[in-house]
């Protein structure tokens, strides 16, 4: 019977000595169960949105388990956002107020930190210089041909708010010597500013310069020019290109550097009106030749009007060289 009693007992101080053993186990390892949040309010805060949340003052502490409920707790709002260039005072009884209308119970969170949180609202300047720097690649990228002379905008800074601030740029009108835009201010989609701006340009355009002297009646070949930028003087004189002066004759004695005029060069004419010419005429193992008379001038390759001299029948030919035609067919 002593030796029961002695083994029961033996038995329960076992199994209490295991229950204790688990108990601390718990204590150890998962001290979350009556770990408490911790909301720590900081002294200063700055917000972006429209709004002041809980997690914009404060750090919040908790077991990882408990990741929801602090996200849940960082986005209760709290107040509306100060006004651009304001600050707003947050107490923490604020905080408790907020936390009670969530019905969140105060004994499973402690307050700690700040007594009060100032809030102020992150803001942007938009200077002069900021305006003058987007005009100018604004400028290089959709009128590339556009030398900037002077941007005249208002010499006042505007201070902005927003989660995002953006710009945009319209033209308003152009003229010969100036662009007048509207260079508008957005906070998060919303316009906040329009603010007009002036532009003082010169266009530029490609002109073909003579690269050495080029005297009267030579042929001009590339050698001879080269294209560079210059600024417009705003008369409507045609614009050469290269390929329009290579190969054509200068009418008179051409400077360096000078810009290149239709009336300093004309056609370099192979054949010429009035003057008599070569009209050769091959079929197959036929060869004819014969004199002609131009009845106008003509550059190689060009198709003229030829006057058979022996039978007086208009030829329609084609230039070939100097004072040189191949017979086309006959004009009707």
């Amino acid at each position: 019977m002593k030796c029961l009693e002695l083994y029961l007992h033996s038995n329960r101080n076992i199994f209490w000595g295991k229950t204790f053993f688990v108990f601390l186990l718990l204590l150890i390892f998962n001290t979350s169960v009556f770990a408490k949040i911790e909301i720590v309010i900081k002294p200063f805060a700055e917000v972006k949105k429209q709004s002041v949340y809980i997690g914009d003052i404060a750090d919040i502490k908790a077991a990882p388990e408990k990741r929801n409920f602090v996200d849940f707790i960082k986005n209760l709002e709290i107040s509306k956002a100060p006004k651009t260039g304001k600050k707003i005072k947050i107490e923490k009884k604020r905080v408790s107020e907020v936390l009670k209308k969530n019905y969140i119970e105060l004994n499973n969170v402690v307050l700690k930190g700040s007594d009060y949180a100032i809030v102020s609202r992150v803001s942007k300047n938009i200077t002069p210089q900021n305006i003058k720097k987007d005009i100018e690649r604004f400028i290089v990228k959709k009128y590339p041909n556009i030398k900037i002379v002077s941007i005249s905008v208002p010499r006042k800074e505007f201070k902005i708010s927003g989660e995002k601030i953006s710009n945009k740029i319209l033209t308003k009108s152009v003229t010969s010597t100036h662009l007048y835009l509207e260079y508008r201010i957005y906070a998060d989609g919303i316009l906040y500013k329009l603010v007009p701006v002036t532009v003082q340009v010169e266009k530029v355009v490609k002109k073909v310069v003579a690269k050495r002297d080029i005297p009267k009646g030579k042929v001009i070949d590339p050698a001879d020019i080269e294209s560079i930028e210059v600024i417009s003087k705003g008369r409507r004189d045609t614009n050469l290109k290269v390929d329009d002066i290579v190969g054509k004759r200068a009418k008179r004695d051409i400077k360096r550097g000078s810009v290149i005029k239709t009336y300093h060069i004309s056609p370099n004419y192979l054949v010429f009106k009035r003057k008599n010419v070569k009209i050769v005429y091959i079929n197959g193992p036929i060869h004819i030749e014969t004199v002609g008379l131009a009845l106008e001038n003509g550059s190689k390759g060009d198709i003229i009007r030829v006057k058979n001299i022996s039978t007086n029948k208009v030829l329609l030919c084609k230039v070939t060289g100097p004072g040189k035609v191949e017979f086309s067919a006959y004009r009707p």
